[in-house]
């Protein structure tokens, strides 16, 4: 959580199931570089107001963001594309205002 401020936190798990993240005023990180999900899925509930957030993840995770939705904001997957099959997909759902959210 990060309110008029930032907060990094890095998650190292073999059976990753959630995670949630909120950012008002600032900037959040999530990094999951070395974090594996049990049954290949991982939900992330976002709440982005006039800030950010920046997810880190490995080259074979996915990200869906059906569930996500964006006023004035947006989201960004700046990682290049793959040819590996994912092993992991990332279901982002919540909602961001006036902010974005950075895939990389």
């Amino acid at each position: 959580n990060a309110v008029l401020g930032g907060a990094e936190s890095k998650k190292e798990s073999k059976e990753l199931k959630k995670v949630e993240m909120t950012s008002v005023l600032g900037n959040c990180t999530l990094n999951l570089t070395n974090s594996e999900t049990k049954n290949g899925v991982c939900k992330c509930y976002a709440s982005i107001i006039l800030g950010g957030a920046d997810i880190i993840l490995p080259d074979d995770w996915t990200v869906n963001v059906d569930g996500l939705t964006c006023i004035l904001g947006g989201v960004d997957d700046s990682r290049s594309d793959s040819k590996k099959k994912a092993k992991n997909v990332l279901y982002l759902s919540g909602t961001v205002i006036l902010g974005g959210i950075d895939i990389k």
